[in-house]
């Protein structure tokens, strides 16, 4: 079944392999995947038993997401992040970061402590706090560079690490000598 749903002002398409809300709500459930959105929308049609056209493909939307298998690594050699970050004064943060540029996001850079799960690697977010409702997590890159890569992962953020990689330079290139002043 063809479905649409509109994602930052932009209309998504998708197929849906499910017949009907009850089938996706069950596909939720049993991915163990369930957004507090996907909690709202089910306890919604629960309650009230009927949803609207946008809610029901939403519905749709979230089932397939939830069942989709996540990326593969992406080897791209990206052993340098790391020493860039520690070579990066703190400056009352917790930890080694910095902010990057993909093509207009926003994306931070962390490297992960000793007492991480996994110690050393870096931490691709968009810099709000974990389990704030604005929080992105687009993957983590191990010391040796392999990115293991979020759903939300884009060749505008993978331009922009390989470049941070390259240069360790948060903009991405050398610094204009061409000041206006």
């Amino acid at each position: 079944m063809r479905m649409q749903v509109t994602i930052n002002n932009q209309i998504t398409t998708f197929e849906s392999p499910h017949d009907s809300v009850e089938d996706a709500i069950k596909a939720i459930a049993e991915s163990g995947k369930q957004s507090k959105f996907a909690s709202e929308l089910i306890e919604k049609h629960e309650k009230y038993g009927d949803l609207s056209p946008k809610q029901q493909a939403w519905i749709h939307k979230l089932a397939v997401d939830a069942n989709r298998p996540p990326p593969a690594d992406l080897d791209l050699g990206l052993s340098q992040i790391a020493s860039h970050l520690e070579a990066i004064p703190v400056e009352g943060r917790k930890r080694p970061s910095v902010e990057l540029d993909a093509s207009g996001l926003s994306i931070t850079l962390t490297l992960a402590g000793d007492r991480s799960k996994n110690p050393g690697s870096v931490t691709v977010t968009n810099g709000k706090p974990y389990g704030d409702d604005d929080g992105r997590y687009y993957g983590r890159i191990s010391p040796d560079g392999v990115v293991s890569p979020a759903r939300s992962w884009t060749d505008d953020i993978q331009e922009a690490v390989i470049t941070f990689n390259a240069t360790g330079n948060a903009t991405g290139g050398e610094e204009a000598d061409d000041l206006p002043f």
